[in-house]
């Protein structure tokens, strides 16, 4: 996995609820030697990322 810092991995890491398979390999059709393996996976991030004092700033609406 690929994460824009250490605490996003982490944070993936202890959240991650389901991890699976996915693309090619699952589906059988990888070429031998060619593949490589695709995952799809949920984590569930922790409140203070989400509500707290780590939450994203809002996404600015405009009314017209």
């Amino acid at each position: 996995m690929k994460h824009d810092s250490p605490e996003f991995a982490a944070i993936a890491e202890q959240g991650t609820i389901l991890r699976c398979q996915v693309g090619s390999g699952q589906q059988g059709t990888a070429v031998l030697g060619q593949d490589d393996r695709d995952e799809l996976g949920i984590c569930i991030e922790p409140p203070d990322h989400v509500i707290g004092p780590k939450a994203p700033d809002p996404v600015p609406t405009t009314s017209t």
